[in-house]
């Protein structure tokens, strides 16, 4: 949303429901596919085999469901994801994140 919509009017927006965008995610990323997959594989690769699903194509396995909720759901670059995302895309411009997980308003 660019700040021209903000400035003159307002913005109506619809948020997928973030337990359900954080699964689906992650299932694209087990099928090898997506930008946050691509972006995670480069930073390690170690860590795409470990975190994401292996058994294709439904990843319901008991050690499949292990990898998303013990290590994919809690890498650095996943945590807050879905938060980010949104805020970038409608909240303030000013709202940055503090290194505990937390926001404050101001610039970086």
């Amino acid at each position: 949303v660019s700040n021209v919509h903000r400035q003159k009017g307002f913005v109506i927006s619809h948020m997928r429901e973030p337990c359900d965008q954080y699964l689906s995610l992650w299932a694209f990323g087990s099928k090898g596919k997506g930008g946050l997959y691509e972006e995670l594989k480069m930073d390690n690769y170690n860590f795409t085999v470990d975190a994401y699903g292996h058994d294709s194509p439904t990843f319901d396995t008991k050690e499949d469901i292990r990898r998303f909720q013990h290590k994919w759901l809690r890498d650095q670059k996943v945590l807050g994801l879905i938060a980010r995302r949104h805020r970038e895309s409608y909240g303030r411009p000013n709202v940055i994140e503090t290194t505990d997980g937390g926001t404050r308003i101001g610039t970086p």
